[in-house]
């Protein structure tokens, strides 16, 4: 339901249109400044002439917010809802099946207008062809035309850094989409870069695999698809290689393409509405990984699965099995600034029941057959590829992984941080909440807001104040409980002497106290725990 605004089509045709006009703007610009060495109007980028467009969605509704079970294109409250678009071409239909699922669930008013923001000029440089990029310096072209700016295209919404209150709320305005229009330009560009292939020929359905011989067999297997009737029609390779069934010798003009240039070589098994399947060769490391999928992300695709092999550590183990992780431990330390390593990251079950099925119709075995080979379990990702190097602490996530596949996850997550860090970290979770509790219990406020995971006293009524030395005792006496509770964790994972002693000293984390409580800012624990050897 729409009010008096555009309709889904009619508001990806205007914002086609505007983004249309906005490059035309700047690419003659770019042509005139280049070739004839004619500088822009001073007053285009005042009237906006080279920005994106920008969708506004309005949302006032008259009673309750329809309760809707999906994950996308839902409303959860009221307000203005914006968002610059680019490349509505390309992204037309994945904008047209978004809206008109919001619009037939929510009383809605769709607007196009042009934003304040500028497409930058390398975007557009490099799809004018009588334009030499190498002409003039960059210098140059950065006094008269728009350039990328890093700090307008974080990743502050996905990474939910941006909440209310934040800045989307300071104009009454909230993020519309995941990623704007400058990010999802940026990293189209790194997409060409890493992947040697236009990021148009990228597919919905994506394999991640680092070895070069599943290239090889992917590109065999597509070439042979191609030969068959279905949708596939062509298979893009790093270069700008395209063959189709007509190719002759497609797989040697593949292989001797210049995808050696490239740091991740991208191959695109294409169908007209994107339904292919494109395999991406990472390399090794999970920052590979990361760096690539915060790329393809923007581009919106249906399912990503790695491909590859991995090392066994049990002796039931064997070469040529199928290992279908249901859980992983991050070693890998790829995500932890942004998803601490004690938040759980589950695949998706869809998936999960697909990659059980697929194992079934290749292998033709079912039931005690299928699962002799067919391995499932939790998998260790790391960041150190020489990892058999330190084998000896490897051994203690190597138990927790069998412990938790026996028994289910532990409440801390934290077990393979060092002893100290990680009864300091309870600590410290123990202290702020006394602390927060003796500063609001005066004014009737809660112990903590809700999901406010990053408070700090400051945000509470008597922020300011000296603690007065009951919220640390008490928090020290409740950190001795929890702390006990919590090296039950470390326990699990190492054999220490019969009785062990854990000493140190940190900043005081819950602020000033008053002398004697917390002297010079520090506090110095000890801990004696009794060792028990934990059984398997």
């Amino acid at each position: 339901m729409t009010g008096k605004g555009l309709s889904p089509t009619e508001a990806i045709d205007k914002a086609t249109e505007l983004h249309a006009a906005a490059v035309a703007r700047l690419r003659a610009a770019l042509e005139a400044f280049v070739l004839r060495g004619e500088t822009p109007d001073p007053q285009a980028r005042t009237r906006g002439d080279f920005c994106y467009p920008e969708l506004r969605l309005t949302y006032h509704p008259d009673g309750p917010i329809p309760a809707l079970s999906r994950a996308f294109a839902k409303l959860s409250e009221a307000g203005l809802y914006v968002s610059t678009i680019t490349q509505p071409a390309f992204f037309r239909t994945y904008f047209l099946e978004q809206l008109e699922q919001i619009t037939a669930d929510f009383d809605v008013t769709l607007d196009v207008v042009v934003s304040k923001s500028e497409i930058p000029y390398p975007y557009v440089l490099e799809h004018a062809s009588n334009i030499d990029a190498e002409a003039l310096p960059p210098a140059e072209f950065a006094r008269w035309f728009p350039t990328p700016r890093l700090d307008l295209i974080g990743d502050e919404v996905i990474d939910a850094e941006i909440q209310d209150g934040g800045f989307f709320n300071a104009d009454g305005m909230r993020p519309l989409a995941l990623f704007d229009a400058g990010r999802i330009d940026f990293s189209l560009q790194r997409l060409k870069h890493y992947t040697g292939t236009p990021f148009e020929h990228v597919q919905r359905y994506i394999l991640f695999t680092n070895y070069h011989r599943y290239v090889d067999h992917f590109v065999e297997w597509s070439i042979e698809r191609l030969k068959q009737p279905g949708p596939y029609k062509k298979l893009s390779a790093p270069g700008g290689i395209v063959v189709d069934a007509q190719t002759k010798d497609a797989a040697a003009k593949v292989n001797d393409g210049p995808w050696r240039r490239h740091q991740m070589p991208a191959y695109h098994l294409m169908a007209d509405d994107r339904s292919g399947i494109t395999l991406v060769n990472i390399g090794v490391g999970p920052s590979n990984a990361k760096t690539i999928t915060d790329h393809l992300a923007v581009l919106r695709p249906e399912c990503w699965i790695m491909v590859g092999h991995c090392g066994g550590l049990r002796h039931s183990q064997r070469i040529g099995d199928y290992v279908l992780a249901h859980a992983y431990l991050r070693d890998d330390h790829v995500l932890d600034s942004v998803l601490p390593r004690d938040i759980p990251v589950p695949p998706i079950a869809e998936v999960q029941v697909a990659l059980q099925d697929a194992a079934e119709k290749v292998t033709g075995e079912t039931g005690d057959q299928l699962k002799s080979r067919l391995r499932t379990g939790t998998v260790v990702t790391t960041d150190d590829r020489n990892w058999e190097l330190r084998f000896t602490q490897f051994q203690a996530v190597q138990q927790v992984a069998r412990h938790r596949h026996r028994h289910g996850k532990r409440n801390d997550r934290r077990q393979w941080l060092s002893h100290a860090r990680a009864l300091w970290r309870a600590a410290v979770r123990v202290g702020q909440a006394a602390a927060w509790r003796d500063q609001a219990g005066g004014g009737g406020e809660p112990l903590l807001r809700a999901g406010d995971r990053r408070a700090h006293p400051h945000r509470h009524r008597d922020a300011g104040k000296p603690c007065t030395g009951r919220g640390l005792r008490a928090a020290l006496a409740q950190a001795a409980v929890f702390l006990r509770a919590a090296l039950q964790v470390a326990l699990s994972i190492s054999s220490p002497e019969p009785t062990t002693r854990y000493n140190w000293a940190r900043p005081c984390p819950w602020g000033r106290h008053e002398s004697g409580v917390c002297p010079e800012g520090r506090i110095s624990i000890t801990l004696i725990v009794e060792s028990t050897q934990a059984s398997e």
